[in-house]
């Protein structure tokens, strides 16, 4: 099966980003983003998105919770909120040890 790479920006052009990843693979859970902001007094995607520097809007984040998102904003996610990268993309940063 193929999966639906999409390239985005300059910077990010030879960087995958799979937008259906998690509906694609028959994955209907919760994003990794929604459970840390209903962990953390169920912040809101605009608080969320505040926590970046610059601040993103809350658009952003929903599609982020949908599972579009790129390999380098996984990282910085990840910088911010302890959400593993592999957590977020693993077809891109492979499964962790910690979650086998």
């Amino acid at each position: 099966m193929a999966k639906d790479f999409r390239y985005t920006g300059v910077q990010d052009s030879l960087l995958p980003n799979v937008a259906s990843y998690a509906t694609s693979n028959g994955m209907a859970n919760k994003s990794e983003i929604t459970t840390y902001r209903e962990e953390h007094d169920r912040m809101s995607l605009e608080e969320f998105g505040k926590l970046f520097t610059p601040p993103v809007d809350k658009s952003t984040v929903m599609r982020w919770e949908r599972g579009n998102i790129t390999p380098r904003r996984a990282i910085e996610i990840e910088a911010v909120t302890g959400i593993k990268r592999h957590a977020l993309l693993p077809e891109f940063f492979g499964i962790s040890e910690a979650a086998e």
